[in-house]
């Protein structure tokens, strides 16, 4: 009997994970700007093309110690990112512009920040919520690397961060679609921990520009 409950536990939890993983599935982009296969009325046709966005409100860096204390926020007001969708019908793409411009730091000055996406773009792979018919959706972006500098006390420092992977959310609409990561977490590469951290959070919400209508189907 007991070997029959662990059986039956075991099934149970298989079944729950297939129930988990076929919740999220490859997606495709529309937009009224698409050229490819009808999407849902309204939403256009299936986008594949160039991808522009610019910032609204702050990107915001936070920057903690090994005892997960926050000990640096560098903060940036003006940033661009483009790419490529090369996929609409299955949501993939990359990252190959993300700039910043107008940084600052709580502890430090001349503040500079950039990411390896113009020399490693960033690969990505957009999923919907199969349960929910709508036009909103999750981002997967991959091998992310983020840098910054500033002065402290005097002495130039390097900041590294990077991430096997990071999510960000998709809110489609017919004006005024966006991307948003929440807290993206990032490890130390490189970097003067007093200033630099042990890791890092990222946030940020863009506005996609190009195409100016984008639906997640």
């Amino acid at each position: 009997m007991k070997y029959l409950k662990i059986i039956g536990l075991a099934a149970l939890a298989m079944a729950l994970l297939a129930v988990v993983a076929s919740s999220a599935s490859a997606a495709k982009v529309c937009s009224t700007a698409g050229t490819g296969t009808a999407c849902a009325s309204g939403h256009g046709k299936v986008y594949t093309g160039n991808i522009v966005s610019k910032n609204a409100g702050n990107i915001v860096f936070t920057m903690f110690n090994s005892e997960k204390e926050d000990i640096n926020t560098v903060t940036c007001t003006i940033s661009e990112a483009g790419g490529t969708i090369t996929n609409g019908e299955t949501g993939v793409g990359s990252i190959t512009k993300l700039a910043f411009t107008g940084c600052s730091s709580n502890i430090c000055s001349a503040v500079s920040a950039s990411t390896n996406a113009a020399t490693s773009p960033w690969e990505f792979e957009v999923a919907t919520d199969a349960a929910t018919e709508n036009t909103n959706g999750a981002t997967t972006l991959h091998n992310v690397t983020r840098i910054f500098t500033c002065t402290f006390l005097g002495l130039l420092v390097t900041c590294k961060y990077s991430a096997a992977s990071v999510e960000t959310r998709v809110d489609g609409s017919d004006t005024e679609p966006k991307i948003t990561g929440n807290a993206m977490s990032l490890a130390t590469e490189e970097g003067n921990e007093s200033v630099c951290g042990a890791s890092s959070q990222w946030s940020d919400t863009y506005r996609f520009t190009t195409p100016a209508s984008l639906f997640i189907e």
